[in-house]
């Protein structure tokens, strides 16, 4: 009886650690990739990245695709270094960090497909498969930028952007939450 009680608590124990790595936490984290934790701490999480860049590498793709820096959040961030994923357990894209520690981190559906990305909860029990109920658990977006197919709801009090192709979440953007005047001010600078 006593063998069969540490099974069933070792197996409670697996089974809540494997729920929990698929929850974003708005602000916070997703899964095991924590705002805040260092790059060795990422490393061992979700392992090597596949390419390391630094900000100006960085700069220099987002020029070349034509963004402007200004209307960029990761720039408002204020990071140093990027580690860029392709095969990590989580869908992760890119890592921002300053200083060595995580301040920014891109989700996405590309290059993992949209079924891994639509299997993340929110912590507030909501599948992003269900992009309507995404209204109801952050409120209003501070920003929202519309382009053809493309629309990108910024929630930046909560420290999270979802992005929508064709009416599918294809990105989600996590970074602590922005308090209302820094929020104004990039408002402000995008325009919308």
């Amino acid at each position: 009886m006593k063998k069969l009680v540490v099974i069933l608590s070792v197996l409670a124990i697996t089974l809540n650690v494997s729920a929990q790595s698929n929850v974003i936490e708005a602000g916070k984290s997703v899964g095991a990739v924590k705002l805040g934790m260092s790059q060795d701490e990422v490393i061992a999480a979700i392992g090597e990245p596949c390419a390391q860049r630094t900000y100006a590498q960085e700069e220099k793709e987002i020029i070349h695709f034509g963004r402007n820096l200004g209307q960029e959040l990761r720039y408002n961030t204020h990071y140093d270094t990027v580690f860029e994923y392709e095969n990590a357990p989580l869908p992760v894209h890119k890592l921002y960090f300053h200083e060595g520690h995580l301040v920014y981190l891109t989700l996405t559906a590309f290059g993992y497909g949209q079924a891994t990305l639509n299997q993340l909860m929110l912590n507030k029990g909501i599948q992003l498969s269900d992009i309507k109920n995404i209204t109801k658990a952050f409120g209003y977006p501070e920003i929202t930028e519309n382009f053809v197919d493309l629309k990108q709801s910024y929630f930046l009090s909560q420290g999270i952007d979802v992005m929508k192709y064709r009416g599918n979440i294809t990105a989600i953007n996590i970074y602590e939450p922005i308090d209302n005047q820094v929020a104004l001010g990039i408002k402000e600078k995008t325009g919308n």
